[in-house]
């Protein structure tokens, strides 16, 4: 009787402990994406001429151009100082957060195109999801929001294993915007121009 007692405390304590750790990364996702904002305000294609990479200051121009060299499409930003970098589209699973196989691959050729410059720059990682309501809600995972800071935040965790700094790594969750895709983008900006 006594192990039984035993068990169920022990069950019950495990599964206590795994929803504070649910909780406290669902936190931890928040509070980043709280502090990292910029208040910057971006103008869109359509409200300015955007300008080409010849105006970009040096550093924008250079990673551009090894970007373009390792075949990554990038987009200039209308005022020039930044790059966008967009992942394939739907590269995640319905509900899917965690890094998987192909993410890897294509994160990985990205951040090492990035590496020579890690030093110089700011990388956001911008978590998109679809806008397909979430079929089931947990107390982890409750909007589509949640689940784009949390793409974004293991982009983040899997850059800082790759030797970035994460003082100069932020994120970003976009619930639902135009690319309405279950994916990342990242957004590189020269420190100097923050």
């Amino acid at each position: 009787m006594n192990d039984s007692k035993s068990y169920a405390f022990a069950k019950l304590f495990l599964k206590s402990a795994i929803y504070v750790t649910v909780v406290l990364t669902v936190l931890m996702s928040f509070f980043v994406i709280f502090f990292s904002f910029d208040g910057k305000r971006t103008e869109s294609f359509t409200d300015s001429e955007p300008k080409h990479a010849e105006q970009a200051p040096p550093i924008v121009a250079e990673i551009a151009e090894k970007l373009r060299s390792n075949s990554i499409s990038s987009v200039l930003s209308p005022d020039a100082d930044q790059l966008t970098i967009h992942l394939s589209d739907q590269v995640y699973a319905s509900r899917q957060f965690a890094i998987n196989n192909e993410i890897e691959v294509e994160l990985g050729l990205l951040l090492d195109t990035l590496s020579p410059f890690k030093d110089r720059v700011r990388i956001t990682f911008i978590g998109h999801s679809d806008n397909a309501p979430l079929q089931v809600q947990d107390h982890y995972l409750s909007s589509n929001l949640d689940l784009s800071s949390l793409r974004a935040s293991r982009a983040t965790s899997f850059a800082v294993g790759r030797g970035f700094d994460i003082r100069k790594l932020a994120i970003e969750a976009v619930g639902l915007d135009l690319r309405n895709s279950r994916t990342l983008s990242i957004k590189v900006v020269p420190i100097d121009a923050i």
